[in-house]
This record gives C-alpha cells, structure tokens and sequence, in this order.
C-alpha cells in the first residue's frame, strides 16, 4: 500500500482544466482511477465526479499509454475537467477571490488494491485569474517518497510535496502523510 501523495491544482472557471500527471515506477496497464472535486472533505456529495476513461472533451481521468524513459516506466494520468463544469462550479465568497475546494485521485491497479494516490486543494480562480496549472506534473512514488516535477523543477522528499502556484517552481511546504 502507498501513502499518499499531496498535489495542489489550481483551475480557473471560465476555461477547461486539464493536468496531466505522469507517474514514474509505475505501469498502469489495465488499471481503473477515478477521482472527485468536493467542497470540504466531509462533503456528503461531490462538487465534480471524475469518472474513469471518459469520451474525448468529457469530464473524467485518462490512464494514458505506458512509456519508458531511462530505463523507467512511466504512466501518464490526465484530468479533465469540461467547461461546462468548470463554470458550475459555485463563486468563491468573496469577489474576486479564489475557491478552495479539495480533491482526490484512486487508482486500481489491475490485480491490486483500489488506493488514493493523490489529493490536495484545488484552487479555482475567477475569470480575471492566472492560467491555472500551467505544466504536466511528475509524481513518483516510491515507498514513502514522492517525487512532483512541475516545469522542469523537481524535489524529493520523504513526504508530501505541494506544487507551487508559480509555473515552473516548487513551493517548500512538506505535508506529513497520516499515518
């Protein structure tokens, strides 16, 4: 079993999402993963369903083809969220302001056990917002150890690394997983 991993998103309302993240180590051949966009973490429905392998432009996650790059296989897991559900998606309290609502992603290895692999906040910003998660993002994980690349830059950690909001950097904070 995996801990998991801490991975902030960041959307804005007026565009479609879409993050790719490619997991290294591991081959998802097979595999089922689903994931949620919730208000809090005890919300009793779910703001966005992502529901697994969705039709081309539609709401969900894709486990994209296994590849190998240095000898290590890696597997590319995108989530899309359509404009239609990204405009949903109710206003943040105050003008202006960004919505913090929260996610998680599961995956089901074929043969294995059902897991979150990540979560975080996601942060969705009104129409005069940033662009939102600018880059494809690496997550590797290995044991404990996460590995999130965002633009180029990476970090490894024995814990929970959060990606920053500005492309192509990192931000420091380290989340101890729940143990």
């Amino acid at each position: 079993m995996i801990d998991t991993g801490t991975l902030d998103l960041r959307g804005t309302r007026t565009v479609p999402f879409s993050q790719t993240i490619n997991f290294r180590g591991m081959d998802f051949t097979g595999a089922a993963a689903i994931g949620v966009v919730l208000q809090r973490w005890d919300a009793p429905t779910a703001t966005i369903a992502l529901p697994a392998g969705p039709s081309a432009g539609a709401t969900g996650v894709t486990i994209g083809a296994p590849f190998t790059a240095g000898g290590v296989v890696h597997t590319p897991v995108t989530i899309f969220i359509s404009l239609a559900d990204m405009l949903s998606i109710p206003d943040a309290a105050e003008a202006g302001g960004d919505l913090e609502l929260v996610w998680y992603l599961t995956i089901e290895p074929l043969g294995g056990l059902k897991a979150r692999y990540l979560e975080g906040t996601f942060y969705i910003g009104g129409p005069q917002s940033g662009h939102g998660s600018p880059s494809p993002t690496l997550v590797t994980i290995e044991d404990t150890t996460v590995t999130v690349t965002v633009g180029g830059s990476d970090a490894t950690e024995p814990l929970a690394i959060e990606n920053s909001d500005e492309p192509g950097s990192l931000r420091s904070k380290i989340t101890s997983p729940a143990r």
